[in-house]
């Protein structure tokens, strides 16, 4: 997970990240979106588009994109031109948002409208990047699309974000896969296996499950909690102690020991949110815990 957000280094080390997972073999970066936040904070099509051009190969995924957010048409093109241009290297995470209404005044959008014209948003957005004519009438949109070309090659994998039950649902009957977040071992098998259930009963494959963990390697836990205080305070603006439970820390072995048995409830990948004071320093060490787990 690239930080997007200015903490006071401004956004080079965002870009850095980037190349440098690439360099370290990781599968993907991600990046969330706010339109605006505690701190100052990147547009994440932008952003997107700017790893793109300074990456080769790495996936670029959106953790999570607020679609609601956003013209639905514009949407589509901008996405459909990112993946054209980056080798169809998009994924898109999809989220509610609401941590701040003002955003969402901001651009126009009643947040009581936002999970209506989310799930909306989800039904139409593979049809808009098909680069088919698309003619819609629904309860928020009505369109009347021509064909948006160039189209992806492949239509970006679709991931629905959150931990509601109204998740997921959207992510059972709407999306490819789950990424969650704030689930420990025995809520994310609940989760996977209710996941399952509503799936088969819409004649669905059960979704993927990837889960975004904040995370450090550390082995002194007095230093590691108090650089997870820092962080979830700065990232969230809360009391660490309400998120312990949901963050990893410890050795190259530790981490990659508690992964597993994340893995072993359901999980089937992560999106490591890096909470140390220098990011970027701790990729190496998360290499190794990648490493170790694949191993």
């Amino acid at each position: 997970m690239l930080p997007v957000q200015d903490f006071g280094d401004g956004f080079a080390p965002s870009l850095a990240m980037a190349r440098e997972s690439e360099r370290l073999g990781f599968d993907s970066v991600w990046i969330g979106d706010h339109l605006v936040f505690r701190q100052p904070i990147v547009e994440a099509i932008v952003m997107a588009s700017t790893v793109a051009a300074i990456t080769d190969s790495i996936t670029i995924g959106f953790g999570v994109l607020q679609l609601a957010l956003r013209d639905p048409v514009w949407l589509a093109k901008q996405l459909g031109t990112l993946a054209h241009l980056s080798g169809d290297r998009i994924e898109v995470g999809v989220g509610l948002g609401g941590e701040n209404p003002a955003e969402w005044l901001a651009a126009r959008v009643p947040p009581s409208e936002r999970v209506g014209r989310t799930a909306e948003l989800m039904k139409l957005m593979p049809a808009l990047l098909s680069g088919q004519p698309v003619t819609h009438s629904g309860r928020y949109y009505s369109l009347d699309v021509p064909a948006l070309r160039p189209a992806p090659e492949r239509t970006p994998t679709l991931w629905m974000g959150g931990r509601s039950e109204g998740a997921l649902r959207r992510a059972a009957r709407l999306a490819d896969g789950w990424l969650g977040l704030w689930v420990d071992e025995a809520r994310l098998a609940r989760s996977v296996a209710d996941m399952a259930a509503l799936a088969a009963e819409a004649d669905r494959p059960a979704p993927a499950t990837a889960l975004v963990v904040p995370v450090i390697v550390q082995p002194d836990p007095a230093v590691a909690e108090q650089e997870l205080t820092r962080f979830v305070a700065m990232q969230y603006g809360g009391d660490y102690q309400r998120f312990a439970r949901w963050c990893v820390s410890g050795s190259v072995d530790a981490v990659a020991e508690r992964l597993s048995r994340l893995a072993a409830a359901g999980a089937t990948g992560f999106v490591l949110m890096p909470a140390a004071r220098d990011p970027l320093a701790d990729l190496e060490p998360l290499a190794a815990v990648r490493a170790a787990i694949r191993g």
